[in-house]
This record gives C-alpha cells, sequence and structure tokens, in this order.
C-alpha cells in the first residue's frame, strides 16, 4: 500500500488548474517570506499517511475523479451547461476542501484541547469527568471528526447560490494550502463583533480553481451578484482581483500557490505585508453563562472570525438587508444573523427539542 502513502489534503489535479505543465507550481511561503520558486506539484499539501487510512484516501480520490472533469468543463467555458447534478458535486467539493486540510484538522485538534482543559477545570463529577477525559484531542481524531462536519456544512449550503467570477483583469487569482475562504459583509456591516458561520446570513465561500476563474457561494437573500439569470461574472478590476487575493492570503496556511510567471514575487510579498495589518487568531473562543432561571451553566463557543473591510465591486447589499443595522445596546437575534435555512435545518436536527420555558443567561465576569 505503500502507493498511497503520500495523502493530499488539497487534490493534485486542482493545484495542476495553476500551473502552467501540469506538474510544476509557483510557491511562496509566509513564515519564511520567502518565494520556494518553482516547486513540483506532487509534493504539495500532502503528508504521509495524512487521513490514517488507505480507505478514507480511497473514498476521497474516488470523489476527485468524479469532480475534476466537472472542473475541467468549467475549465473550458462549460459552466452554464452543467447540470444540477454536476453542479451539487462542485457545491460538495468546495465544502469538502473547506474542511479536509492540515490547517482545518490543526484547528479541531487546538480546539479540542482548549474545550478539554476547561470542561476538566471545572471539577465535573467524576462519570461526567471520565467522559470528558476520552474526548479525542488527537491529529487521528480531529481529521475524522473533521471528515464527520462535512455532510453538515453540505447541507448548510444548500441555499446558497452559486456564480463563476471571470477574471477579466491582468492580475490573476492565486491559492494556497487551504483554498476555501469565507466571509461576511453583511454581519461585518451590522456588527463586526458578531461571529459568522456557514449558516449565518450574508455569509460569503470563495475558492479560486484557476488563475482566471473563481466559483463563489452567497445569501441570496442579502447579496445581489450579477444578473439573477446569468450564472457568471465578469470581474473588471483590478482591485477586486486584489482584495480577494488578500482572502487567499488571510485564509492560508503557510504556503501561497500561484501560476509561474503570472504574477511577481515582489507583487505576491507585498499581498502577504498588507496581510499582517489584518492578521487574525482563528482559535475557538469560549465564553462562560450562568443560567439565570435554572442551576446550570452554558458554555459559549464560536471562532474569532475575520474582518478586513473587503467591498467588492461586484457585490450588492439588497435593500432589504441594508435596512437592517442594530443600534448601541440592542440585543441582537437569530432573525439578524442566522439564515432561515440553517435555522429549520437546527430544529429538524433536535427533533423539536425545546427547554420546558424560556431561559436567560448571564456572561460570568
Amino acid at each position: 500500500m505503500a502507493e498511497n502513502k503520500n495523502q493530499h489534503y488539497v487534490p493534485q489535479f486542482y493545484l495542476r488548474n495553476f500551473s502552467s505543465d501540469d506538474k510544476n507550481i509557483a510557491a511562496y511561503h509566509l513564515e519564511q517570506e520567502r518565494s520556494l520558486g518553482i516547486v513540483p506539484i506532487k509534493d504539495q499539501c500532502s503528508k504521509d499517511y495524512f487521513y490514517h487510512s488507505l480507505d478514507v484516501e480511497k473514498k476521497l480520490g474516488e470523489i476527485e475523479a468524479d469532480t475534476s472533469g466537472i472542473i475541467n468543463k468549467i475549465l473550458s467555458g462549460r459552466f452554464p451547461e452543467l447540470s444540477l447534478e454536476e453542479l451539487l458535486y462542485v457545491r460538495a467539493f468546495i465544502m469538502l476542501q473547506n474542511s479536509r486540510t492540515k490547517h482545518s484538522a490543526d484547528l479541531i485538534r487546538n480546539d479540542a484541547l482548549k474545550i478539554k482543559a476547561l470542561l476538566l477545570s471545572m471539577n465535573p463529577a467524576e462519570e461526567l469527568r471520565k467522559q470528558i477525559s476520552e474526548i479525542d484531542e488527537s491529529m487521528r481524531g480531529s481529521i475524522d471528526l473533521m471528515m464527520d462536519i462535512f455532510p453538515e456544512m453540505f447541507l448548510n449550503s444548500l441555499d446558497l447560490s452559486m456564480k463563476l467570477l471571470i477574471n477579466q483583469t491582468d492580475r490573476p487569482f492565486i491559492t494556497s494550502d487551504d483554498p476555501v475562504s469565507i466571509y461576511d459583509q453583511y454581519l461585518e456591516r451590522v456588527c463586526d463583533s458578531l461571529s459568522y458561520g456557514i449558516g449565518s446570513k450574508g455569509i460569503e465561500i470563495f475558492m479560486p480553481i484557476s488563475s482566471k476563474l473563481m466559483l463563489l457561494l452567497y445569501d441570496p437573500k442579502i447579496y445581489k451578484i450579477g444578473t439573477r439569470k446569468a450564472c457568471q461574472v465578469m470581474i473588471t478590476q483590478r482591485n477586486d482581483v486584489d482584495q480577494l487575493n488578500l482572502l487567499t492570503v488571510l485564509y492560508s496556511d503557510r504556503v501561497i500557490y500561484y501560476e509561474a510567471g503570472t504574477v511577481t514575487d515582489f507583487d505576491i510579498s507585498q499581498l502577504v505585508q498588507k496581510a499582517k495589518r489584518f492578521a487574525f487568531s482563528e482559535e475557538m473562543e469560549i465564553e462562560r453563562y450562568d443560567c439565570v432561571e435554572e442551576t446550570g451553566e452554558l458554555l459559549h463557543s464560536h471562532p474569532r472570525n475575520l474582518y478586513c473591510k473587503a467591498h467588492f465591486s461586484f457585490i450588492k447589499e439588497l435593500d432589504g438587508a441594508k435596512a437592517i443595522s442594530i443600534k448601541p445596546g440592542q440585543s441582537i437575534g437569530s432573525e439578524i444573523t442566522i439564515r432561515d435555512y440553517s435555522l429549520q435545518l437546527d430544529r429538524v436536527r433536535r427533533n423539536g427539542y425545546r427547554p420546558k420555558g424560556p431561559l436567560s443567561f448571564k456572561k460570568k465576569r
């Protein structure tokens, strides 16, 4: 089984879309702040036995084989011709790629360690302590959880619209070792202290698939992007490409990739320096709340999200979304922050469970 030893968390077929010879790609290392020159694709975004399972690697290989043909159709200009089934494959590919990288596994592992330490510090009963101690915070456990999360993320994306962004400028799209970027201009405007996720109102999910093409999933009840019937949007302004590439850098782990000869090392270096102004910690933040009505405590865990004042000329907020604003001291409910579709999924998941009465919580000092 040595042929499956080197397991990729970003598919090789994907990285070839940013290559001029299908074998090599230009790379820039973020921590070292230097160009790595032209590097072999087969050695990128991989680790020996990363998934700890040849079965998982084999299944992912089958998914990639099905998806690569569809992506090739998009690259050849046939995006408007894709069937509903093919579009679902593309959507699944985006959400799976968002879940399967080493960067994602590292974040999940760090979060598990943080939650486990906090729960044990609260002096739980012996039986509960035993259960907490069994939380698997190993890399293998993180990867298993990461793959388990994917189906729910996919379901949460089904109400999002999809567009293909076509870059008509002389600046290329770049990619990275964690190529999916998530943003929310709507929540940034409403209240930039709010966290956002796949189920949030106003969510935007970007994934470049070549130096000239990028896929976008977005909330159609918040934004207008292009015309209603057109599935493609032409990007004609350099500033839009620059901001999309900035998101790619900010969501990357260690390495930026791009097609050799399409951008200079100096331009990449300048982009990386700009990203430093918006550097953010993706580690989970945990807040503790006392329940007022009952004996108990609520732990609210959420990511520290990125806000970098990104603005794209091709994305417009709908009038209904523009009318939503938050006054100082005003409470913020789910009707402002969570999409109706995601709330419905949550009700189904909890099988109609509701507390006996309304509960209120007070944040611990």
